[in-house]
């Protein structure tokens, strides 16, 4: 099978980028063709990692090539060229998908509640990572007296780190000998971080370096809003690290059944239709004690919850989730999968055309 995707800068560290590299090397490995060439022939299905550009939907229509959506999320209503225009492909993307594959239930809910039910063929599959990379047979943990909390991400309003940083000082109250390891960029976390000399603010890490410094903690917490499916959680999982993390979103979804603790933080879940991702006017607070209470709690049972990862680590994997693409892509290419007709990506088009013939040209980029 020769599978086409957009090239994955291998300097992008976030999440859409992460899983779109780890499953382009196991469909490689597995003896499947990857290119990012729509030009090549025999392209058997196309992955629009949440959208493709119009040029390339074009060319994939025009040679009925099949076309399956990754639905990351969605950028949100917010007003703004960039967001309208971002939010613009999406939609597009999404409505001449021939099936669509979403990262969670939450990812779901929220993008059919901006553009409606898929209306072809779709399968929720979790992210999942590389067993080889995110490993914790390196571990040293034997006779360390120093109880060490992780957290990471590509740190922005909603991920919450003022409060994780908070969270955790609260809890270093009750056991000095704890320290808390903050990876990722926090320069666009829109808040006046906390300082503290048990407070490691590592910094923008590779993957290898994520993985290395994941092996020096105990367990990890992940406070984010609005994240859909975030690899980090399932590197930590794999690594044999608990994972304290909020209600809201798909975090509690990915969660290890029997490891880890969900704060009922958002109850609602679903945010605000007009909610700025990535600068939110209001996000609920979550209280330090709640958090500090949580991470007593799975400190104390860290070797049976570490026990209960290292059963589940195999669905962790990226192999679980490329063989749930691969028989997806499978069903949908051999016709076990209907492909709706038409999807009215020409009507599409058409009306974009007309738009552009009529307003003198086209703004922001985009058909």
């Amino acid at each position: 099978m020769k599978v086409w995707l957009r090239k994955v800068l291998g300097a992008r560290t976030g999440g859409p980028f992460s899983f779109a590299g780890a499953l382009t090397e196991w469909l490689i490995s597995r003896g499947d063709a990857v290119t990012h060439d729509l030009a090549e022939r025999g392209i058997d299905i196309a992955l629009a990692m949440n959208a493709v550009e119009s040029r390339d939907l074009r060319r994939l229509k025009w040679r009925r090539t099949p076309l399956v959506m990754r639905a990351d999320n969605v950028p949100f209503n917010t007003p703004g060229s960039y967001f309208e225009h971002a939010m613009a492909r999406v939609r597009r993307c999404y409505q001449v998908a021939d099936a669509v594959i979403f990262q969670s239930d939450f990812a779901r809910r929220i993008v059919e509640r901006s553009f409606g039910p898929p209306g072809c063929e779709h399968r929720v599959i979790p992210n999942g990572v590389d067993l080889n990379l995110f490993t914790s047979e390196e571990r040293t943990d034997g006779g360390k007296s120093v109880l060490t909390i992780a957290c990471a991400s590509v740190w922005r309003p909603h991920k919450r780190l003022s409060a994780t940083v908070r969270a955790f000082l609260r809890f270093h109250e009750r056991r000095p000998e704890s320290r808390l390891i903050v990876i990722g960029p926090t320069d666009r976390a829109g808040e006046t971080l906390p300082e503290h000399p048990v407070v490691e603010y590592a910094g923008a890490l590779s993957h290898e370096e994520t993985a290395s410094r994941l092996r020096e903690a105990d367990l990890f917490v992940h406070l984010a809003w609005l994240d859909c499916c975030p690899n980090v959680v399932i590197e930590a999982q794999a690594m044999g690290l608990p994972v304290i993390c909020a209600s809201g979103g798909g975090t509690k979804e990915i969660l290890v059944k029997g490891a880890g603790r969900i704060l009922d933080t958002d109850p609602d879940g679903i945010p605000p239709t007009r909610t700025n991702i990535y600068d939110p006017d209001v996000i609920p607070a979550v209280p330090a004690s709640a958090v500090a209470e949580a991470i007593a709690f799975v400190a104390a049972d860290l070797p049976r919850q570490r026990k209960v990862l290292a059963e589940a680590r195999e669905n962790l994997g990226i192999g679980r989730a490329g063989e749930e693409y691969r028989r997806f892509f499978d069903a949908v290419r051999n016709g076990a999968v209907a492909r709706p007709r038409g999807r009215g990506f020409w009507a599409l088009a058409a009306g974009a055309a007309w738009r552009r013939l009529k307003g003198g040209g086209r703004k922001g980029g985009g058909a």
